[in-house]
């Protein structure tokens, strides 16, 4: 996981940032003069990328007093009678001193590889993208910069609608104030220009049209707002709205696509809260328009389809310990299927369905021959998917969906650092050929292509791995 950390904050702010970030990692808390003696690197440089680090809310600083040291009193005659008083009064009202400690947030990291997904989210609901991407890679900004940074503002355009899209992302939590002081308290002057923390591994797409190196963001709030408010995106809201629409998939899927909609509802007023027909109805959005006294009947089927629970005669609300196993067992057989094949995924299927098996009752109900069926078994077995249970009269298979989970989701964060280390490869000799983009042979514009396509099957990869992730540990 330390490893995992370390490049995906290489791969955004730079190799300075991720030697702090691995360090920390590992060491949970520390010093500035402790990151400085680990690391080795200069103090300055430290510094900024903890700036850097802090307004990507990737790590955060926590203040502690410590009393200081007594100062030695003299035990001449002369003197007794002062230091007494003096000492007294030390022990009654101890000078203290500031303590900074530095931590870093895991998931804050991790969450990086979910930015594709929040763009494109953010795009649907507000036909918005520019504004999100500039706070997703400054951290945090204030209404103002991101005004500035608008290409409405740049092209002198009417800024209306953009302060109204601004204050409605702030009404509807989409966007939640920070603490905006950045400082260190080390009397460090934070300077506008551009910090050195090491060149980052991708700071864009594969672009033929991409001249020079790319540059990270500043990451420094600019003084004049310095006594305004920050904003960054709410991170738990956006998640909160893609397991949503997973629950909508699933509903229509299982039902129909009004009853998605139904579904979606009851998630978005409160998984674990009971709601009236008459409440759910008031807040269906307007479009798609649903017939109101179809209400009745889609949520009757949902609770067929085992996506909602009759909490009594007159309220409903969502079957989330059903929801969360169909949907993880729907990730398992996924990754089953891509990993053996489908003879596999039919097995683990049935074993879900039915329980303890033997091995007999299996291969009759996948309809496989017992020998085919015996060589699956045995790569489920030995790869952890099944477990033996010995009964009085025969040896039977289940499933424990729990301990796959935990053992899949180490996995999967195994194969994200694989992939990453996949993607900088390939970006490493990629830029080779962009830096030499209008001189490019026709043999090197095909392989350049190919990069490009590579970079993207990567990192569909990783938006499905991280998809996984989130239904793991998220759900």
């Amino acid at each position: 996981m330390d490893n995992l950390l370390k490049l995906i904050t290489e791969e955004l702010y730079g190799t300075i940032p991720s030697q702090i970030v691995f360090l920390l990692a590992s060491r949970n808390q520390m010093q500035l003069k402790q990151i400085q003696v680990a690391t080795g690197l200069n103090l300055s440089d430290i510094k900024n990328a903890l700036i850097l680090l802090i307004q990507q809310n990737i790590i955060y600083k926590e203040n502690s007093e410590k009393p200081k040291k007594s100062h030695s009193t003299s035990n001449t005659a002369t003197n007794g009678i002062k230091n007494l008083a003096s000492s007294l009064q030390e022990k009654t009202d101890k000078k203290t001193a500031q303590i900074s400690t530095y931590s870093i947030h895991p998931e804050e990291i991790l969450s990086r590889v979910r930015f594709p997904r929040f763009i494109k989210l953010m795009n649907q609901k507000f036909n918005e993208n520019g504004i999100i991407e500039e706070i997703l890679e400054n951290g945090c900004m204030t209404v103002a910069q991101m005004i500035e940074v608008s290409p409405v503002y740049k092209r002198k355009a009417d800024n209306n609608h953009l302060t109204n899209l601004i204050n409605s992302l702030i009404e509807s939590e989409y966007l939640i104030p920070v603490d905006p002081n950045f400082e260190l308290g080390e009397n460090i002057e934070v300077k506008k220009e551009k910090k050195n923390l090491g060149k980052p591994r991708k700071r864009v797409k594969i672009d033929p049209e991409i001249k020079n190196e790319p540059q990270i963001s500043s990451a420094i709030p600019s003084s004049s707002s310095n006594n305004s408010v920050h904003y960054r995106l709410n991170f738990q809201k956006l998640n909160r709205e893609i397991i949503s629409e997973m629950i909508g998939n699933l509903a229509n899927f299982k039902v129909n696509i009004e009853a998605s909609v139904i579904a979606e509802t009851l998630y978005k007023l409160g998984p674990h809260r009971q709601f009236s027909i008459n409440e759910i109805i008031e807040n269906l959005p307007p479009k798609p328009k649903i017939n109101k006294n179809n209400v009745d009947t889609l949520l009757e089927q949902l609770e067929r389809a085992k996506l909602v629970t009759l909490s009594s005669q007159t309220t409903y609300s969502l079957d989330l310990p059903s929801i969360r196993s169909i949907l993880q067992n729907s990730t398992i057989e996924k990754i089953i299927k891509g990993r053996f094949g489908d003879y596999h995924s039919r097995i683990f299927r049935v074993l879900i369905a039915k329980g303890l098996l033997d091995e007999k009752t299996i291969s009759e109900l996948t309809l496989l021959p017992p020998q085919e069926a015996r060589i699956c078994i045995n790569d489920l077995f030995t790869s952890g998917f099944l477990h033996l249970v010995q009964l009085p009269t025969l040896m039977v298979y289940g499933i424990k969906p729990e301990q796959i989970k935990e053992e899949l989701t180490n996995q999967l964060y195994i194969s994200m650092q694989n992939l990453k280390l996949r993607l900088h490869s390939e970006m490493e000799e990629a830029w080779n050929l962009v830096q030499r983009v209008g001189s490019l042979t026709n043999e090197e514009k095909s392989q350049l292509e190919r990069y490009k396509q590579t970079e993207a099957r990567i990192e569909s990869a990783l938006l499905d791995i991280d998809r996984s992730l989130l239904i793991f540990k998220e759900i």
